[in-house]
């Protein structure tokens, strides 16, 4: 019988062995920041006072933003480009807000079964495409008239620098008229802005015809789901539950169990990763405006305030919208050009599994419940209504 060769080692460079020593420290890292937040007493009587389950996806969400800002906090901090990047950066978020709403208005025409769309069958669906809007395939492409009114947006009443754009639901359907006169506060300011110069709020009117056949479905799932799991747990009993308020980890809770718990250095990596806004003396925005500020590689003009901070903050609003309004033609004429290319518009490989992972994730449970919901209901087990 023949001798089987040995297999080869391999022998990491120093550059391997860096990036493997590394990515074990950061491991361990975040292993001691869960467990301090598990075990350590001061959070103890803290976390004792909310439902347990969201105690637990707080922990985590928390972990990861102190990892992060422990990580990156010092980077950003001597980041020499930060400023050009950064409005860079932001400005390509805001483009894709055109292409947000053109997607919502035809959400809306669907909903009513004005349209059809080969590529959509279910209404979450419209989720998988906010993610992927840049890549979606029933939307035209971005007009110099549609960037126009966009610019025209970003200088007017209706824009507000926000830094947590990237967190918007832009699909949320339920984004709509409290009346005739007023617009839920919750709806993005570019889709007021859009909905009032060109009149596409009337499409947000149109009745939900397809989201009141899908939502019958799934209660019938629901019911029968509930009934099943009684019959499983005969303990269970709806008087039981854990009725401890749940704790939330939102941007304002992060920044306040920060102060209360953690060295305030976090604060500043928290303002300069996560561009949240926090402030010690009741002027929201001035702390961010401040450190903004304090980097900033050009002259900034001076604006009017009633205090020497409201002075500070207008001028760094000033300035960010002097720089968004600099960047986005920018970013517009990189878009035209891989348009007319037929250049991909850069999703990456990760991006493009998290889209993937999440569609598959939306269509099993939410394809499952309908179709569920319809066999219940006496009616074929399929997507034909």
């Amino acid at each position: 019988m023949a001798k089987r060769a040995k297999k080869e080692e391999v022998e990491l460079s120093e550059v391997g062995k860096l990036m493997v020593k590394n990515t074990l420290e950061e491991d361990k890292l975040k292993q001691e920041i869960l467990s301090d937040l598990k075990k350590n007493p001061k959070y103890k009587e803290f976390f004792s006072t909310y439902n347990k389950q969201t105690v637990q996806a707080f922990i985590k969400h928390f972990a990861d933003a102190k990892w992060r800002y422990l990580k990156y906090g010092e980077m950003y901090l001597k980041k020499e480009d930060e400023e050009t990047s950064r409005y860079k950066f932001r400005a390509e978020q805001y483009f894709w807000q055109i292409q947000q709403k053109k997607l919502f208005d035809k959400q809306c025409l669907w909903r009513a079964e004005k349209i059809q769309i080969p590529e959509i069958q279910l209404s979450n669906e419209f989720n998988y495409w906010e993610e992927a809007v840049k890549t979606c395939p029933f939307i035209d492409p971005v007009t110099e008239t549609e960037f126009n009114l966009f610019l025209e947006f970003i200088n007017s009443e209706y824009f507000e620098f926000d830094n947590d754009y990237e967190y918007c639901s832009w699909q949320s359907y339920y984004m709509v008229f409290e009346d005739d006169e007023s617009l839920d506060e919750d709806m993005p300011g570019w889709y007021q802005f859009h909905n009032k110069k060109t009149g596409s709020g009337e499409l947000m009117k149109l009745p939900d015809i397809r989201g009141t056949k899908e939502s019958k479905y799934i209660k019938f799932a629901s019911k029968e789901r509930m009934e099943i799991y009684k019959e499983e747990h005969p303990e269970y009993n709806e008087d039981n539950h854990d009725k401890r308020p749940s704790i939330s980890f939102g941007n304002d809770e992060l920044i306040s169990f920060i102060k209360r718990f953690e060295d305030p250095v976090l604060l500043k990596y928290h303002a300069l990763i996560d561009r949240g806004e926090y402030d010690d003396n009741d002027l929201p925005g001035f702390s961010k405006a401040l450190e903004d500020l304090k980097n900033a590689e050009i002259p900034i003009p001076v604006s009017e305030g009633a205090s020497w901070q409201e002075t500070i903050i207008n001028s760094m609003a000033e300035h960010e919208l002097r720089m968004l309004n600099k960047a986005l033609p920018i970013v517009f004429d990189e878009y035209l050009f891989r348009v007319q290319n037929n250049i991909a518009m850069g999703y990456s490989d990760k991006e493009i599994e998290s889209q993937e992972r999440n569609k598959k994730t939306l269509d099993d449970n939410y394809r499952k419940s309908i179709l569920q919901g319809r066999k219940l209901n006496g009616e074929p087990e399929d997507l034909n209504f």
